[in-house]
């Protein structure tokens, strides 16, 4: 007995071929793609409490990275986790992730670190932006690096 197979299922077979052609060849290319994070922190100096606009931005090879997740940390932490992540964001289509935040008074180092989306094609790879100085002035002083801040009550 011969089968004839439909014309719907020889397009359906072609196109899995195809797609399983570009998974592979992606997966050969071995790890993924290298990527830059930058931070900007606007503005650098404020007064207590008064919040900040932490922007990150991923790019790979010059193009914006549109998916995947940025924690912004203290830099002065050994790993990005627990009480060291002051907060997370999306990034959007042009690349970039933005958050407001308000910290106590004094210097607090900050840097953004992209958490790589491994599950996509190509794979981008996790990144980390260089340590930002962000200054919080206590009474309309710039807190100077080692200043103590406990006020006597």
């Amino acid at each position: 007995m011969s089968k004839t197979i439909s014309n719907t299922t020889r397009s359906t077979i072609v196109l899995f071929l195809a797609l399983c052609v570009c998974v592979f060849a992606h997966a050969a290319d071995g790890a993924p793609a290298a990527v830059v994070t930058k931070l900007g922190i606007s503005p650098a100096s404020v007064e207590i409490g008064s919040p900040v606009t932490l922007t990150a931005t991923v790019s790979n090879n010059g193009t914006p990275v549109q998916h995947g997740l940025v924690m912004f940390c203290d830099a002065k932490a050994v790993r990005c986790q627990g009480l060291a992540v002051l907060g997370t964001a999306q990034l959007t289509r042009n690349g970039t992730a933005t958050m407001k935040l308000t910290l106590g008074g004094g210097l607090h180092a900050v840097n953004a670190v992209f958490q790589g989306t491994p599950r996509t094609i190509p794979p981008v790879a996790r990144s980390a932006s260089a340590s930002q100085q962000l200054s919080v002035k206590h009474q309309n002083q710039t807190v100077k690096k080692g200043t103590n801040l406990n006020v006597a009550r």
